[in-house]
C-alpha cells in the first residue's frame, strides 16, 4: 500500500488556507467533477466495523494503522471523493500533537486515489508486474504532466479476464486471548495468496456468551488476474492459508 502524508503546522490564519489549498489541488488532479466530503469518526475504533478488504471502514483502517502509536490524534475525519451519489473513500484528516506542538495532518491512500483516476476496478492491477495488462494503455510518464493541466485522461482497463473463480470459506474462533488484528489478517492472506484473492469479505460473527469467544467467517474469492486457475491449486492454496492463519494469529479454526 502506498500512503502520503501531509502534515500543516500551526500558523494561525494560514492553517485553513493551507489545508484548503492542498485539497483543491487534489481535486483537480484527480477528478474536478467530484466534491470532497469530510465525516466525523468518533475514534479509530470508528474504522474498524468494515467487512471486507475493500470496504470503506477498512480503507481507513488501514491508513490510521499507519499513524504513529505515540502521537495524540483528535478530531479525527474521513476524506471521500462523492461523484454522482458514490462515495470513494481515499484518506483521513485531523490534528495532531507531537511534542506538546498542534498540527494539522493529511493522510492520503495513493493506491485508492490512482484507481478512481484512472477507473481501475481491481486494485490488484496496481501490483501486477506483467506488462501484458499495461501495455495496450499506452500510459506515459508526461501523461501525468498533461493531466496536471487538465488536457488527458488517461482510462486503464485490464488486456484479459479470466472468469473462473472459487470460493472458499474460512471459519475460526477468536479467544479471550488472541488479539486479533483485521490488518494482520489481510496482510497474512496476501502474503500467502499473492494476487490470486480477489476478495476477502466478512459473512458472519457472533459471541458464545459462555465462553466470550468470537466466531468469524470470512469468505475468499480465488480468481487470477493473470492466469486461469484450477479447483485443484485454488483449494491447496486455501489449506496453507488456514494453516498461517492458525499459526500466525492464534486463532482456533473450525
Amino acid at each position: 500500500m502506498h500512503q502520503m502524508l501531509i502534515v500543516l503546522p500551526q500558523q494561525n490564519a494560514l492553517w485553513d488556507v493551507c489545508e484548503e489549498r492542498v485539497l483543491g489541488v487534489l481535486k483537480h488532479v484527480v477528478c474536478d467533477e467530484a466534491d470532497i466530503v469530510t465525516r466525523p469518526l468518533a475514534s479509530f475504533a470508528d474504522t474498524e466495523r468494515g467487512t471486507g478488504a475493500d470496504d470503506e471502514h477498512n480503507i481507513l483502517h488501514h491508513l490510521v494503522c499507519c499513524l504513529p502509536k505515540s502521537i495524540e490524534v483528535t478530531d479525527l475525519c474521513s476524506l471521500s471523493l462523492l461523484k454522482e451519489e458514490t462515495t470513494i473513500p481515499f484518506g483521513v484528516c485531523g490534528k495532531l500533537t507531537v511534542n506538546s506542538k498542534l498540527a494539522k495532518f493529511i493522510l492520503l491512500s495513493l493506491d485508492r486515489l490512482v484507481m478512481h483516476k484512472h477507473s481501475i476496478t481491481d486494485i490488484r492491477l496496481l501490483w501486477t508486474d506483467d506488462p501484458n495488462q499495461w501495455r495496450h494503455s499506452q500510459l506515459k510518464e508526461n501523461d501525468y504532466q498533461s493531466e496536471l493541466h487538465g488536457l488527458k485522461q488517461v482510462i486503464i482497463q485490464p488486456v484479459s479476464k479470466f472468469p473462473t473463480s472459487y470460493t472458499h470459506d474460512l471459519s475460526f474462533w477468536v479467544t479471550k486471548e488472541t488479539q486479533f488484528n483485521k490488518v494482520t489478517f489481510f496482510s497474512v492472506i496476501r502474503k500467502i495468496t499473492g494476487l490470486l484473492v480477489e476478495e476477502v469479505k466478512l459473512l458472519d460473527s457472533y459471541t458464545n456468551d459462555s465462553t466470550g469467544w468470537v466466531s468469524l467467517c470470512y469468505r475468499l474469492v480465488y480468481r487470477s488476474i493473470d492466469r486461469a486457475l484450477s479447483k485443484d491449486y485454488a483449494a491447496q492454496i486455501q489449506l496453507v492459508v488456514r494453516d498461517a492463519i492458525r499459526n500466525e494469529m492464534g486463532v482456533k479454526l473450525r
